[in-house]
């Protein structure tokens, strides 16, 4: 993907459809897939929004440890 006009992936897709319903845990694995398969720079983004998944993920858990570890990278 060389600009961001073209669709999304449909891992990125369903892992963006599942970080919005507040499903962080399958939605890391989906976005994981998506940063897996893709080569060029918006797989930074990608990511991203997987780690920010896995934080809000150890927050729901009550790991507040783990959550600012994440947080932090």
């Amino acid at each position: 993907m060389d600009n961001c006009t073209g669709p999304l992936p449909p891992h990125a897709k369903e892992g963006l459809r599942l970080f919005n319903a507040g499903e962080y845990f399958e939605a890391h694995e989906a976005l994981e897939l998506a940063w897996r398969e893709e080569t060029d720079a918006i797989r930074d983004l990608y990511r991203g929004i997987l780690q920010a998944a896995v934080t809000y993920l150890h927050m729901r858990r009550g790991n507040f440890n783990g959550a600012v570890k994440v947080g932090e990278r």
